[in-house]
């Protein structure tokens, strides 16, 4: 009599667990808008041209290897978001051939991670957005950020840690080299 317990108890409990939460809707969690802002730029096609002060360095970072994929989370908070991954391509940026750029949204559907990494050095950026906070809206933002000879200026720029500017709907303006050799200034950029 005992074992034949045992095997019911056991199908009732995985039955119990694997439809609890199930999904037949999700709803889609888009990126943040602080993230669409500045990073959606990050594009196949797209590119930038950059010179350090004296001209005599010149970079020029383009994006590769970019992919969406959609994932899910049809159990318990039934959303979908997309994750994005790139490579980001530069001579002077950092060591190493690229940089991988990611966005992946959180289980929640309230926000997600933007990061720039390489393997080497590890995470180079790293962007939080969760219940409406924005990590890169707490950096420094900068009203007026005028470009490397002082003839445009950038609108809400965000300066982070020192070593990169972000301008939104163009990307990177200003980065400091590898090793804190160089700072290079955008020059010329194509987004599509």
């Amino acid at each position: 009599m005992k074992l034949s317990i045992i095997p019911f108890f056991v199908f009732m409990f995985s039955v119990s667990f694997t439809s609890c939460y199930h999904c037949k809707n999700l709803d889609y969690c888009p990126m943040p808008e602080a993230t669409e802002k500045y990073f959606s730029v990050f594009n196949e096609d797209n590119y930038w041209i950059y010179y350090n002060k004296d001209l005599t360095k010149k970079d020029s970072v383009y994006i590769s290897n970019y992919e969406i994929t959609r994932e899910k989370d049809g159990m318990e908070f039934c959303i979908e978001w997309d994750n994005l991954r790139f490579h980001l391509n530069s001579s002077f940026m950092y060591d190493g051939d690229y940089l991988i750029g990611t966005f992946t949204g959180n289980t929640m559907g309230n926000g997600g991670v933007f990061r720039i990494k390489n393997y080497t050095e590890g995470v180079i950026v790293e962007i939080n957005s969760a219940n409406d906070v924005d990590t890169l809206l707490n950096q420094e933002i900068l009203s007026g950020f005028w470009n490397y000879d002082s003839t445009f200026e950038y609108s809400k720029t965000i300066k982070y840690n020192d070593k990169y500017w972000f301008t939104p709907n163009i990307g990177i303006v200003q980065y400091v080299s590898k090793n804190s050799l160089d700072t290079f200034y955008l020059h010329e950029y194509y987004i599509h």
